[in-house]
């Protein structure tokens, strides 16, 4: 599926990209947006994929991220903005197609590169650019920026506006800023507890701050020294935010100190999360990464071997025991059968008459 979307992409920027005149009879037009103008296609559609009826409406909104992308917290953070505000027009293509969205991948590594700076001023990622909804590369038919080929020069580069409005300067809160709570249930780690909770990430790190955002979500900012365990979500080494639901943070963990931290990941947004049932333990031994090797080792062993148990067919007993209740086949009245209920008397008279049977013949 993924050589069938990098394919029709292609063709839309053959198509849309360098055909202007066919574009905009068809409803496709020239971006108007000023962020977007340095992007590899030249033409759009409305309503974008948020919804906006006209560019003007796409633009007003879309300048509230100006600050950030000069901040070049991500190089994909432009791209993801451009192809949600202004996607690439589709409708001078024969076939129907909707307008394209961005792929997954881009969106979460936009937002895990670029959250942490709009955490610092008590902002957090908005809802209505949540990636749980966008599809996978290998999946669906979206867009990266290495699936736009760009052969030719851009015909039209009046990609201005008649109407600019600056966008209002808004200082935010300081962020409320808070820590542990007050009691949490501690878990001591130890083989059992591993195979048990079956942690999808295990890391070596600093505590430095928290930041609480709203009432009920909660920051923990770390420092990654070592990443012992990871599954589907790519952990740097250096700064990382752990997400906590709710005002304070279990398990108990204090800014400065070194720990090992085990917990699970919120792969629909791209998170990591730091919850009651994670661990949090401080890091006094050198050996956690041999102990955490040899646990996760036997972790994905048993749980291999549980997937063979649930597709493999049913043993043998069960069709011993079929056979043993299967009825007896039914036989022919016997002699002995027929004697039943009769006298000793009865059985000597039938004798009798047989043997007289006999001599006659």
């Amino acid at each position: 599926m993924a050589s069938v979307g990098l394919g029709l992409v292609v063709l839309l920027i053959a198509l849309v990209g360098h055909c202007s005149t066919v574009a905009e009879a068809a409803g496709c037009e020239a971006i108007q947006l000023p962020m977007c103008s340095g992007m590899k296609y030249n033409m759009t559609q409305m309503p974008n994929l948020l919804h906006h009826s006209a560019q003007e409406n796409a633009r007003l909104s879309i300048e509230q991220f100006q600050d950030l992308v000069n901040t070049n917290c991500s190089e994909l953070l432009l791209f993801f903005l451009c192809t949600m505000y202004a996607p690439i027009c589709t409708k001078s293509l024969e076939f129907e197609v909707e307008s394209i969205p961005p792929c997954k991948g881009v969106c979460v590594e936009a937002r895990q590169r670029c959250e942490p700076t709009m955490l610092k001023y008590n902002v957090t990622w908005p809802e209505y650019l949540s990636c749980q909804h966008l599809p996978e590369y290998t999946r669906g038919v979206c867009l990266t920026p290495e699936a736009i080929v760009d052969t030719m020069p851009d015909e039209d580069e009046d990609n201005g506006s008649d109407v600019i409005t600056e966008p209002a300067i808004i200082q935010p809160p300081k962020p409320k800023r808070k820590g542990s709570c007050k009691r949490c249930d501690s878990i001591r780690i130890n083989q059992g507890a591993f195979m048990e909770k079956a942690y999808e990430y295990v890391v070596r790190a600093t505590v430095t701050s928290f930041v609480t955002v709203g009432e009920n979500l909660m920051y923990t900012t770390i420092i990654v020294r070592d990443v012992l365990k990871f599954t589907d979500i790519n952990i740097p080494i250096g700064e990382v935010h752990l997400v906590t639901e709710g005002p304070c943070v279990c398990p108990k963990v204090s800014a400065g100190v070194d720990y090992v931290i085990m917990c699970y990941q919120d792969l629909e947004n791209g998170r990591l999360r730091l919850t009651e049932e994670c661990v949090a333990q401080e890091w006094e031994e050198d050996n956690w990464s041999r102990l955490v090797k040899k646990w996760d080792k036997k972790l994905r062993k048993a749980k291999r071997r549980e997937e063979k148990e649930k597709e493999a067919p049913p043993t043998g007993s069960n069709s011993r025991r079929r056979r043993r209740q299967r009825p007896e086949p039914t036989e022919a009245p016997s002699r002995d059968r027929r004697s039943r209920g009769r006298t000793r008397a009865d059985l000597l008279d039938d004798v009798e008459t047989e043997s007289v049977s006999d001599s006659m013949l």
